[in-house]
């Protein structure tokens, strides 16, 4: 089941503006994501094999976080996310990741099917979601 409202992240509380509207990703995106991610995780050697490489694992999770992000302040991709946190932990260190942690948390939520955004997210639903 897909959500067709965004979960909305409202960025006043990590020293931004505006908001992250999450969504799940396009049959185009996911491809993109899918893409991104093998070309890190996967190369070919002098030889012709193809050689798995687990350096970046962590930017593949933040590559895949990312692919929900429908609309934000910066563009979608890891050095624009990564400016943009800056700028928010130059305000308050540590927003950049309780944002992040949020992303994560709105990520879950729409894997998981879940219909409504959460309760404190402006775009959620009033009344039953059932």
């Amino acid at each position: 089941m897909t959500m067709d409202e965004p979960i909305l992240i409202d960025l006043k509380k990590y020293g931004g503006e505006g908001f992250i509207e999450m969504m799940e990703p396009t049959l185009r995106t996911q491809r993109e994501r899918d893409n991104k991610i093998a070309n890190l995780m996967f190369s070919i050697d002098e030889k012709g094999n193809v050689v798995k490489n687990t350096s970046n694992n962590i930017d593949a999770v933040f590559i895949r976080v990312l692919s929900y992000v429908e609309s934000a302040p910066f563009k979608n991709d890891l050095e624009s996310f990564f400016d943009y946190t800056d700028e928010l932990d130059r305000k308050e260190r540590g927003s950049g990741t309780r944002l992040y942690e949020e992303m994560c948390a709105a990520v879950e939520k729409i894997d998981r099917g879940e219909q409504s955004p959460s309760a404190d997210s402006p775009a959620a639903k009033n009344g039953s979601s059932a």
